[in-house]
């Protein structure tokens, strides 16, 4: 199973809710072999993908490029 995330910045989440823009990426994705499609709600923050937690219990947010 393949699954794609997408995040966008949060001034873009409406858009990227619409029937429009959720049908061509879902037909993209589908083409590219992507199984399931999830969108962030909560819109791009960088680190978001590969949150650490510190010592202290607190989660902070790394990004592997």
């Amino acid at each position: 199973m393949l699954l794609a995330r997408i995040e966008v910045a949060p001034d873009e989440l409406e858009r990227a809710r619409e029937r429009e823009f959720v049908e061509t990426v879902r037909a993209e994705l589908s083409e590219r072999g992507v199984d399931h499609v999830t969108l962030d709600l909560h819109g791009y923050r960088s680190g978001s993908v590969s949150p650490e937690e510190t010592a202290g219990g607190e989660t902070t947010a790394t990004r592997n490029d």
